[in-house]
């Protein structure tokens, strides 16, 4: 259980990482929306309609830094071994 914990708080730990270096790869406004849609699970339509955007362009942020996201903790992986 302890190493189970242990697990968790790592990935966590890398993904946050992650997160840190994709909002210094791109616009500050798409981070804001990857952030509020993914990383922190608000609806499409609230995101829109707080940030004055697109449902669409929601979704395509979404997708588009969630693979930069995963790249991201493919890196640290690696580096970190």
């Amino acid at each position: 259980a302890d190493e189970d914990e242990w697990d968790r708080e790592w990935q966590q730990h890398l993904i946050a990482a992650a997160a840190e270096r994709v909002a210094r790869q791109v616009k500050p406004r798409h981070f804001q929306v990857f952030d509020l849609y993914v990383l922190q699970h608000w609806p499409v339509l609230r995101v829109a309609s707080e940030l004055g955007v697109n449902p669409a362009s929601v979704y395509l942020i979404g997708h588009r830094l969630t693979k930069r996201l995963k790249a991201e903790v493919a890196k640290l992986q690696q580096q970190l071994g």
